[in-house]
């Protein structure tokens, strides 16, 4: 690992820099392509560097398509995340490249989507047709979710049919209507009338108020806080 570092490494970032020879510029791109797995981090920003000079100064297809390749071993080596901070600010300028024809301007995108894709799925959020951001449900792996679900729901059905009607139990009942309520005679104790005991007072029935009523007062209720 340390040869690699202090020996062939700077050597193949010098040819890949200085040299005018096309051929020998993207050699050099692709030896560091096969590089990348055996690099840390701060190698690899070194590598992306290299990699900016070169397109810069040259377009050609060739050169393009070593610099898609060293970023695709990136994103295999370490990942989304780097590669969205690192990778894509690298490759982005390079899609309006003219050199490119059409097999390579669509393998750029689809490497660019991917990342997209794969940063969709980690946050769990995807863009419809409208624009709307759609958040995922979590799912838990291996079924387990579902598993989980349809037993609830077959507790619940055995549950129902198992157990009565939670008004069986109190027998049949009659509704009286609402609108009336039956002739009663209240017998009233003879220390508080003014007439003899053995009369009783017929009470008639009551009819209730109006709805409109109710809802009249509650809406001339005022329901704002009171301020002290």
């Amino acid at each position: 690992m340390s040869l690699v570092k202090q020996a062939i490494l700077p050597r193949v970032h010098g040819l890949a820099l200085k040299t005018t020879v096309a051929a020998v510029r993207v050699n050099a791109l692709l030896s560091l392509s096969d590089l990348v797995s055996t690099l840390d981090k701060h190698a690899v920003l070194d590598v992306l560097q290299t990699v900016q000079c070169c397109t810069a100064v040259d377009r050609s297809p060739p050169t393009l398509m070593c610099a898609l390749g060293i970023a695709n071993s990136i994103l295999k080596q370490y990942g989304i995340e780097f590669a969205a901070e690192h990778v894509l600010p690298l490759l982005t300028p390079l899609l309006i490249a003219q050199q490119l024809n059409v097999q390579q301007f669509a393998k750029y995108m689809l490497f660019v989507k991917d990342i997209l894709r794969k940063i969709e799925e980690k946050r769990g959020v995807t863009l419809t047709e409208s624009g709307m951001p759609k958040v995922k449900a979590p799912s838990f792996s291996d079924g387990l979710q579902s598993e989980a679900l349809k037993k609830a729901s077959g507790t619940v059905s055995s549950a129902t049919k198992s157990s009565p009607s939670w008004d069986e139990d109190w027998g049949p009942t009659t509704k009286a209507p609402a609108n009336s309520f039956p002739h009663s005679t209240i017998p009233i104790p003879s220390s508080t009338l003014p007439y003899p005991s053995n009369q009783s007072i017929e009470v008639s029935s009551m009819q209730p108020h109006s709805c409109d009523f109710c809802i009249n007062s509650a809406n001339n209720f005022d329901m704002s806080p009171s301020r002290s």
